[in-house]
């Protein structure tokens, strides 16, 4: 992966998908969104830029963002009702491989999907979520979250959702410990998740 003006980003120019945006540093923090949206390589949109000050104000001055879906979309309604299997066992193989591969030295996994991971036509998300935490919980990492909302998804990390919950101090929360094995758990039993998994 090339840099461009300290952004990394995979591929680097590409209007379908993404699948990595980030700033790499001495301590870098994962954190897992729902699919991508604007940002690039030449500038971050508005949820990145949030997750580089919340990933600051928490002690990290390198953060790596990757999404459940690396389809570009501006909502989650916009994503296709069936997905593209290819692209989501891609996307899952390169987070394994950046995370296996210690690139990146990872002590932390903040998961930041938000509520539209219950998006009627996308059920193919909380499948994603199911199969991406079980494959992180392989390594040694403590998963984090902004807190959840009320359907205990965590708090995605854009300005907006962030200022719903947190108010002016939305910029300056506090990432805790999410119970990501209770989570999965209740995933599985509440969706039928396919028992071969999507990494092929």
């Amino acid at each position: 992966m090339k840099t461009n003006r300290e952004i990394i980003c995979l591929p680097e120019k590409d209007d379908e998908k993404r699948f990595v945006i980030g700033k790499s540093g001495k301590r870098n923090l994962l954190c897992v969104g729902i699919n991508p949206n604007s940002a690039d390589g030449e500038r971050l949109d508005p949820t990145s830029r949030n997750v580089e000050k919340i990933a600051l104000n928490n002690g990290y001055d390198g953060w790596i963002l990757v999404n459940l879906y690396p389809r570009r979309a501006k909502k989650v309604s916009f994503l296709e009702r069936e997905p593209d299997k290819k692209l989501f066992g891609q996307n899952l193989k390169l987070i394994q491989s950046i995370v296996s591969k210690n690139q990146f030295g990872f002590d932390q996994v903040w998961l930041a999907w938000g509520n539209d991971i219950d998006a009627l036509h996308q059920p193919y998300l909380k499948e994603g979520a199911y199969h991406l935490c079980t494959m992180l919980q392989r390594f040694n990492l403590d998963f984090i979250s902004a807190g959840t909302n009320i359907s205990g998804h965590p708090t995605h990390p854009s300005p907006q959702a962030m200022a719903q919950k947190f108010g002016k101090k939305s910029q300056d929360v506090r990432l805790t410990s999410f119970d990501v094995k209770s989570y999965v758990t209740r995933i599985r039993q509440a969706t039928k998740i396919d028992s071969a998994t999507m990494i092929e």
